[in-house]
């Protein structure tokens, strides 16, 4: 990929465990861009603040959203 700025951004849902969280870390690795959701936005937090990681934005779908 050319750079951050030209990557896709993908929405993975789910991303607190298991294979939501997986899929999120495998595309972060792979240098795309993540928007990811969690009931609980403190158990995602983590994927943002990787060394190395492309920009990952979360979201609770409880957060009322204006």
């Amino acid at each position: 990929m050319k750079s951050t700025q030209d990557a896709p951004v993908w929405l993975v849902t789910g991303c607190s465990s298991g294979f939501g969280r997986s899929i999120a870390e495998h595309l972060l690795e792979e240098g795309f861009r993540v928007v990811v959701t969690a009931r609980k936005t403190e158990q995602v937090s983590d994927l943002g603040a990787r060394d190395n990681a492309s920009p990952c934005r979360w979201m609770s779908p409880t957060t009322p959203v204006s």
